[in-house]
Parts: C-alpha cells; structure tokens; sequence
C-alpha cells in the first residue's frame, strides 16, 4: 500500500484492495462491475479510496485484520 502525507486519503489499486479485503482480485472486478464496490477509474485502470472502503465494510458488516 501506498504511503500518503498526512490528510491525504490513501487510494488503492485492485491488487491493494484485494489484499486489503483478503478476496480474490476477480472478485473485486466483479463488485466493482456490479456497482456494489466503491470505485473510480483512472485511465483505464480501477482505483479505490481506502475511505470509501472501510465504509463500504462497515456498512456491510464485513471485517478485516488489516
């Protein structure tokens, strides 16, 4: 993961999302793909704000020891 200045919002790529969420990067695309995962695209690539991603596993009840 990606090391930002303090106040900065970290954002993760779909490898870093999948080891965050410990799933499957096939899963994260497939989210993604049904608008259930927050994302946004930078050039062709998906990118993750780590905010959006603990809320999105608070809202969902899921956990993870990262």
């Amino acid at each position: 993961m990606r090391r930002n200045s303090p106040g900065t919002t970290a954002v993760l790529t779909v490898k870093e999302v999948s080891k965050y969420l410990k799933i499957h990067p096939g899963t994260v695309y497939r989210l993604v793909n049904a608008g259930e995962l927050p994302a946004f695209k930078v050039g062709g690539n998906w990118r993750f704000s780590r905010e959006e991603i603990d809320r999105w596993r608070l809202q969902r009840g899921t956990k993870s020891d990262a």
